[in-house]
């Protein structure tokens, strides 16, 4: 059975200073509609974006989708309901203060709410940023991604119905993401909101990218090897550990993480997975050298400047970027982008250049020791 209410969503203006966005214009009147499940009580008329869903929810995803150019933004919190319902309408604000610099790999600004706080990003983070309580802050993760090259729309889809998935939803249509979300244009863009009420599963409930800021919780591991030994989780890869790497968090996504520090320079490494046609290679390293304030450069200089190096079995394409000396702080990205049973494998050391400089010899040796296990290609 369809419910259908009438909102309307007004114009919201944040109290604080805004330097890079002011108030939008009026938007018309739009018309919901969303399934009758359960006995759980209606969302209150000021909120169209949630949902109801069957049982007894505990837990919310908030996330916008920003298609643009060769790159898709994905701005992604999740957490406990009862305690993110209360920061829908900050979200709103903070998307629609989203500007972006000129150019098709021009990256985002925005304008901070009163109280969120941004922390060191790392792995495939552009930006991570922390609100709500201080005893468990919730985590924002701002991820850039390569559009696709066919539809637009049914790449936003099965994106929300992989997080309504997570959430222990049913997936939707078409027709049912436009009546279950927002949309609204920015300066260049259009934004996509989504916000899931549901139940998120145990084996989702990992760090992000592309997850809830909850502690890991692994999932009980079969006894074969290879194993992780901090989680007991099987792993999808196995490899070698140089000397002086501490091992860092992993889950979702991430697969493997090291840390190297030297006084004040430190340097990350990551491998992380994601599915074949997020492999492409130029729009990935020229995101890798926005990230150290290089320009992006052309095919023709990446084939140039890529080279081969053993990864496994198999091979993968490296970069060695080092950012301007002036810049501060000078950093230096060495990645490896390789394809194994229809996965792109991205491995990458990020941070201060003599750091990374020093680490070159042993980051290559532990790409050359990564081998993939069989679960590899499923996960």
């Amino acid at each position: 059975m369809l419910i259908s209410r009438t909102y309307l969503v007004l114009p919201i203006c944040s109290a604080s200073v805004v330097v890079l966005a002011g108030c939008q214009e009026n938007e018309e009147i739009r018309r919901y509609s969303v399934e009758k499940q359960g006995v759980e009580k209606m969302a209150p008329p000021d909120n169209a974006l949630i949902i109801p869903t069957p049982g007894k929810p505990t837990d919310r995803l908030l996330a916008a989708i920003v298609p643009r150019g060769e790159q898709t933004w994905f701005f992604k919190v999740t957490g406990r309901a009862d305690a993110l319902d209360k920061e829908t309408e900050t979200f709103r604000t903070f998307v629609r203060s989203l500007r972006f610099a000129e150019g098709q790999g021009g990256h985002p600004t925005w304008t901070l709410p009163e109280g969120w706080r941004a922390i060191p990003a790392s792995g495939m983070r552009f930006a991570t940023l922390q609100f709500g309580p201080k005893e468990e802050p919730f985590e924002l993760t701002v991820i850039p991604l390569p559009s696709p090259q066919d539809d637009q729309n049914a790449y936003i889809l099965s994106n929300i119905n992989r997080w309504r998935g997570q959430l222990s939803r049913p997936p939707i249509g078409q027709q049912q993401m436009a009546e279950q979300s927002e949309q609204f244009d920015l300066d260049d863009a259009t934004a996509t909101i989504v916000s899931i009420l549901g139940n998120l599963k145990q084996d989702n409930m990992t760090r992000p990218p592309f997850a809830s800021s909850r502690p890991f919780a692994a999932s009980p591991a079969a006894k074969p090897d290879p194993i992780r030994p901090k989680t007991g989780e099987l792993s999808p890869i196995i490899f070698s550990k140089p000397e002086g790497w501490v091992e860092g968090e992993v889950g979702g996504m991430r697969k493997a993480a090291f840390k190297v520090t030297d006084g004040e320079k430190t340097v990350e490494i990551t491998v992380i997975d994601l599915a074949g046609a997020a492999g492409d290679r130029l729009s990935n390293i020229n995101r890798w050298r926005e990230q150290i304030q290089l320009d992006t450069i052309t095919q023709e200089q990446l084939d140039r400047d890529m080279k081969s190096i053993e990864v496994g079995d198999g091979t993968g394409d490296y970069v060695e970027l080092v950012g301007p000396e002036d810049a501060q702080p000078q950093e230096s990205i060495l990645g490896v982008i390789t394809i194994h049973s229809g996965r792109a494998w991205f491995i990458k050391l990020k941070g201060a250049a003599g750091l990374a400089e020093n680490e070159k010899q042993r980051f290559e040796s532990f790409v050359k020791s990564v081998k993939f296990t069989p679960s590899s290609g499923s996960l």
